[in-house]
Formats: C-alpha cells, structure tokens, sequence
C-alpha cells in the first residue's frame, strides 16, 4: 500500500516538474520571440548591433511593452533597470538610447516621422521614441 502512495507523489512530482518545466520554457521562448520582433522592427530604421546602445533599445523597448506606464518615469524605470541587466551606469544607457535615436533622426527621419504620422520638428526624447516604437510593434 505504502508503495502504491509512494509512486502515486513521485508521478505527482513528475508532472509538476514537467509542467513546470514546460511554462519555464515558454516563457523563454515567448521573450525569444519578443527580442526577435522588436530587433526586426528596429532594423528598418538603421539600428543594428554594431552600436552599444542596441541592446539596451531593446531591452528598454521590451519594458515598456510589458508596461507602458513605465514611460512616466524613465529615468528609474527604464534606465536603471537597463543598467542593471547591462552592468553598466544609468547615464550610460540614457546616453546610448539617444546616439541610436540620433541615428534615426539623421540617416531615417522620414521613416521615423511616417511612424509618428506627423511631421517632427525635433529629434524625440527616449520617451517619445520609446512610445513610437510601441505603435510600430
């Protein structure tokens, strides 16, 4: 008897570890599939690895993707937490957010001004570039 209970919470155990396992995995691949369409969306606009600031556009881009409310407070929202998963300076990320803005601007602001609808008098802040990026994706 003792061992039909015993094999019965080890198949238990099993299962929960498979499904765990498998949520684990999806997740994973959900954020896969995030970075994938949010490095396919910056592409177009000239942003690619070669600049520092890449990596942390996209991980900004993917904050605000799960919480757009975090565009109210950049700078402790966005910034340090990039800085965290970058090993680097909150200021560090503000600067290379904006050389890769600027490179928007300069090589494909009408790219950038049909994706605001409007034409832009001014390179947009991280701010509003983040927010732009969210309408294209």
């Amino acid at each position: 008897m003792e061992d039909v209970e015993f094999s019965e919470r080890c198949r238990f155990f099993r299962l929960c570890c498979f499904s765990s396992y498998n949520l684990l995995i999806a997740n994973f691949e959900e954020v896969l599939s995030m970075d994938t369409i949010i490095r396919e969306t910056l592409r177009p606009f000239g942003i690619t690895r070669n600049y520092r600031g890449y990596p942390q556009t996209v991980r900004a881009i993917a904050l605000v993707l799960e919480d757009e409310s975090r565009l109210l407070n950049v700078t402790e929202e966005i910034y340090e937490v990039v800085a965290l998963q970058t090993r680097c300076h909150p200021s560090n990320v503000e600067r290379n957010i904006r050389t890769v803005i600027t490179v928007v601007w300069e090589q494909n602001r009408a790219m950038l001004e049909g994706l605001a609808r409007r034409p832009l008098l001014q390179r947009p802040c991280a701010a509003q570039f983040l927010s732009l990026s969210l309408i294209h994706i």
